[in-house]
């Protein structure tokens, strides 16, 4: 495993304070809204310079392509994952390509694939009966 420079350990810390932080956020929201703990918020999944990833159904994934474009993968659907989501985040100022990808022969607002580049934006994927169904953020 390659070493990683002093800079880049202070850029994964930021993220992992970052993704408690949503991940607080999440929950604070859930009570505001009348849900009793524990809450069903899935998982802040920091993601750093990996090309290909694959999400998890109620996951919150940061994203920071900086180093290059990033394609992340989504699970097949199955009949009982209805209403459940994947929030994919581009956490960076970079300008690089998150591709989202489905998985078999599910599609994306009726797209195999959904594209975005701006920095700090991202996408709530909702699992549906007909699809994956994008809401930009």
């Amino acid at each position: 495993m390659a070493s990683i420079t002093a800079k880049e350990e202070i850029r994964r810390i930021r993220l992992g304070r970052t993704a408690e932080k949503l991940q607080q956020a999440i929950a604070d929201q859930q009570l505001r809204e009348g849900a009793k703990p524990p809450f069903r918020h899935g998982v802040v999944t920091p993601v750093f310079a990996e090309t290909v990833q694959y999400a998890k159904m109620d996951e919150v994934r940061l994203v920071d392509p900086t180093e290059a474009a990033i394609t992340v993968i989504l699970p097949i659907l199955k009949p009982t994952d209805s209403s459940q989501q994947i929030v994919v985040y581009n956490y960076s100022s970079s300008g690089n390509n998150i591709t989202i990808a489905s998985s078999g022969s599910d599609l994306i607002n009726g797209s195999e694939t959904t594209v975005f580049g701006a920095a700090y934006t991202g996408a709530v994927l909702l699992a549906s009966p007909v699809g994956w169904v994008r809401y930009i953020i």
